[in-house]
């Protein structure tokens, strides 16, 4: 089992909370649910490239796993990009896995329909990190700070109620062009918007199960 982490800019939104660290509270659920089960758990960050620094091969020590969760935890990410994806193969066993792609996909899907055919061999869980205060909470009036979810660019506007609207608009849309791209290559993501919850999974992998 493999998480991918973006590392990128853009995971430095923060809403109820920095979007950074609920990947790595994401991550420490993922990780320790593995190895409860024997099975080992294997991390790579990326953002426009990928760094000896956030590569974990597949382990059973916990002690690798608490440390790299306090180091995502208090990660401030800059670099912009994520370019480093292309690189994830020559980073992950070649038998088949179960990997979970944490990020908020604020990047093109031109790039996310080039990536995802080179992880078909394994069973691919998207999990899309958004916050309500992104779309939902931004004012009818006056400034607010909010990620381009076109450009990943963190950026400062002066709403009024026809602006709010377009950008709920914008980001619902995004939503179903999301989980389009994702329905051709049989990967159903895993949407997160209000918060963490570990049943979150439970109930994503049961839909499957009764289905």
């Amino acid at each position: 089992v493999y998480a991918l982490c973006d590392l990128s800019a853009s995971m430095r939104f923060k809403g109820k909370q920095k979007k950074i660290a609920l990947a790595a509270e994401i991550v420490a659920s993922i990780a320790y649910s593995v190895q409860e089960a024997g099975d080992a758990f294997g991390f790579i960050g990326f953002n426009q490239a990928i760094s000896e620094d956030w590569i974990i091969k597949p382990t059973i020590k916990q002690t690798d796993v608490d440390q790299l969760i306090e180091r995502l935890a208090n990660f401030q990410p800059t670099s912009s990009g994520i370019n480093g994806l292309f690189d994830i193969n020559q980073h992950m066993n070649k038998k088949r896995g179960l990997i979970f792609i944490i990020s908020d996909f604020h990047f093109s899907l031109k790039t996310l329909n080039a990536v995802l055919p080179m992880l078909a061999n394994h069973h691919v869980v998207p999990v899309v990190l958004w916050d309500e205060n992104e779309y939902e909470n931004l004012p009818n009036f006056g400034f607010s700070t909010f990620i381009d979810p076109e450009t990943g660019a963190q950026r400062t506007l002066f709403f009024r109620k026809a602006l709010r609207d377009r950008f709920r608009k914008m980001f619902f849309e995004r939503k179903k062009q999301l989980s389009e791209v994702f329905a051709q290559y049989e990967m159903p993501p895993c949407f997160i918007d209000k918060g963490y919850n570990p049943k979150v999974f439970s109930e994503y992998f049961h839909q499957f199960s009764v289905a």
